[in-house]
């Protein structure tokens, strides 16, 4: 078995020593055989430098891709080589603005998407939805406000920007506004668990027990059937290892609001 694997490594040896004298449509089809093939950034790169085929790379260790593979700092590494080869790259400073921001480090998380929203934020409009966020979790609330309204005025079909701007309201203690966001959010993906919960519990601080049970009992019996899967694609970026961890937090919460709730009724 050791032959062979050295015999491979030597076939693909010679394929780099090969292409570094050819051309630079066979090194972008070589470098993208290798890490399509082997999965080895440092070869590929070598072969072909190339800020698309970083990103990519990048992508792929940020399980952007549905790749299963997540490793954080290889992702942040490639991001940030994908700027150096093109400090104009349209979506790298978006992709490592996230990264900032799933690791707590909101200001640099910020520095980096305000970059980010300068250059490309007319072509990536969901550069605002990540900087609401961050403003939203250091407690800028009414620029994160700003930002999510400016987002779902553009991608009026996703229904995350209206549960966020939602939740932005149920911090500032604007209930009514909260419910509204809610709402609307909801015409989009009635069965979304995360929606039925923001609904239910704007309606609980307005004093509408009933409703605010009904929303959260049927919040609990779908979130009782999603999968750690579904946790996933609701927080993309976020390592899928923590999923299952991640729903079970949000039933917990569901509970617990579900609890207060039906105790204002009785």
């Amino acid at each position: 078995m050791k032959k062979n694997i050295i015999s491979i490594s030597g076939i693909f040896l010679l394929l780099v020593v090969l292409v570094l004298i050819g051309g630079a449509s066979k090194k972008e089809a070589s470098g993208r055989f290798i890490w399509n093939t082997l999965h080895t950034p440092h070869l590929a790169l070598l072969v072909y430098e190339n800020d698309a085929l970083s990103f990519d790379i990048g992508n792929y260790y940020f399980n952007a891709t549905g790749s299963g593979v997540y490793n954080q700092e290889k992702a942040k590494k490639y991001f940030e080589k994908t700027i150096a080869l093109n400090p104009g790259h349209e979506f790298a400073r978006h992709q490592l603005a996230r990264i900032y921001f799933l690791r707590g480090n909101f200001e640099e998380a910020l520095g980096v998407i305000n970059t980010q929203i300068e250059k490309n934020g007319t072509v990536v409009p969901s550069s605002y939805y990540v900087r609401g966020l961050i403003y939203g979790f250091s407690g800028s609330l009414d620029s994160a406000e700003k930002d999510f309204l400016h987002f779902i005025s553009i991608k009026d079909k996703n229904w995350g920007g209206y549960n966020d701007v939602a939740w932005i309201y149920f911090q500032k203690g604007e209930y009514e506004q909260a419910r509204l966001y809610a709402e609307k959010g909801l015409q989009l993906a009635p069965e979304s668990s995360w929606l039925l919960t923001t609904y239910g519990v704007a309606l609980m601080n307005l004093g509408e027990y009933e409703d605010a049970v009904a929303n959260l009992k049927k919040a609990r019996s779908i979130a009782d059937a999603l999968e750690p899967g579904a946790w996933s694609q609701a927080n993309p970026g976020n390592d899928p290892r923590i999923a299952e961890e991640g729903l079970s937090k949000m039933k917990e919460i569901i509970k617990e609001n579900l609890m207060i709730a039906e105790g204002k009724l009785q």
